[in-house]
């Protein structure tokens, strides 16, 4: 700023001072000094070096620019790869798995009648961790899990993964399962099978899951469905009637795997 124009400014701000105090005398002294603080504090301002002012300048600068950068969030991860499920290497201690093996669907365990609930024919799809397209990726087998203390042809544990674009598409898809189950329930008591849904975590595991039972009063064991989801990627593990309930196991070693 050169001295002329300082200048000028500061008799202008003088002049502002002198006819604000003819107009508002006596008792009105405090609104002047309100009102014309402002114009003091700029004139200190104005007064101090010219760097001072450049540097505020570029300091509020950068704050605009830097500020909405900060509040952009980043993208979500992609999903795991199919290929990249399927040479996971994990394992499940003191159990044998079997990449090519495949547990019970539902209406062979309990019959065809079942299926002729819209709901309840749903679990075989969603236990295969299929269906619901709309929310991305792909359902991998894994093969089927089987206590290695046991005969080969003991009933067995299936199991299955499936990774979505988002830890949203994932919870989406557990509370698909969900409503699905509690829909069964309702219409399956009237052919007389007990279908139970139960809110599940696993210790030392992180996320959520699902556990259906269903279950003929009549006769012993039940089929089980354990999904479970743990950001973007689910698994699920189909018990057969009779088997080593190994599900807890199975999604443990999994997710263990994931994190290396």
């Amino acid at each position: 700023m050169t001295d002329d124009l300082r200048g000028m400014l500061l008799d202008s701000l003088d002049k502002e001072s002198r006819r604000f105090a003819a107009e508002h005398r006596g008792e009105e002294s405090a609104l002047y000094e309100h009102a014309i603080r402002p114009r003091r504090a700029w004139r200190r301002a104005a007064e101090a070096t010219g760097a001072l002012a450049v540097a505020g300048a570029v300091a509020v600068g950068a704050v605009l620019v830097t500020g909405p950068r900060g509040s952009i969030e980043p993208a979500p991860p992609a999903a795991t790869p199919t290929d990249a499920l399927l040479a996971r290497d994990w394992m499940v201690l003191g159990a044998d798995v079997d990449p090519d093996g495949t547990a019970a669907a539902l209406a062979d365990v309990w019959g065809a009648g079942i299926v002729d609930v819209p709901a309840c024919a749903e679990l075989d799809t969603y236990a295969r961790l299929a269906g619901r397209a709309d929310l991305g990726g792909e359902p991998v087998p894994l093969g089927t899990v089987v206590s290695s203390s046991g005969p080969a042809d003991d009933p067995v544990n299936g199991v299955y993964a499936r990774s979505f674009a988002t830890a949203e598409d994932a919870a989406a898809y557990l509370d698909t399962v969900d409503s699905s189950a509690t829909l069964c329930a309702q219409a399956a008591a009237d052919d007389g099978l007990d279908v139970t849904v139960a809110d599940v975590g696993i210790a030392a595991t992180a996320g959520t899951g699902v556990r259906i039972d269903v279950a003929d009063p009549g006769a012993e064991g039940a089929w089980r469905l354990w999904v479970h989801v743990q950001g973007s990627e689910a698994v699920a593990v189909v018990t057969e009637p009779h088997a080593d309930d190994l599900a807890a196991q199975a999604i443990r070693a999994w997710f263990t795997a994931a994190a290396g």
